[in-house]
């Protein structure tokens, strides 16, 4: 059984359906959550451009409801005539496995040769 370490949460954003704007949503969503985090005395790690890594106490526990799809309608900065856009970002919050804890036993190995 692995055992998570409750202090740190990875959180990964993922443009959805939307093009452009998708892409857009899903940076101003982690940089959202990169503000807020910085505000409330975690500290913040940039991991790869879509993804951060957020430590302190309970952080997992503080961001793990974030994990879904977020939607928004708004007029996009890239929208040339006004129109409002629908666009959606995946958020996915993890938390970091101690990987000590991690045990695979041969009985959960299935070998295939072909």
């Amino acid at each position: 059984m692995s055992s998570i370490n409750p202090n740190i949460a990875i959180v990964e954003g993922n443009p959805g359906v939307g093009g452009d704007e998708s892409k857009i949503w899903s940076e101003d969503l982690l940089s959202s959550y990169h503000k807020y985090a910085t505000r409330k005395g975690f500290q913040v790690t940039q991991i790869e451009h879509n993804v951060i890594k957020i430590k302190g106490e309970n952080a997992f526990e503080r961001f793990k409801n974030e994990t879904g799809v977020h939607r928004v309608q708004r007029i996009p900065k890239t929208e040339r005539r006004g129109r409002v856009h629908t666009s959606t970002a995946v958020i996915l919050v993890l938390p970091q496995i101690n990987q000590q804890d991690i045990n695979i036993g041969q009985q959960d190995i299935e070998w295939q040769f072909f």
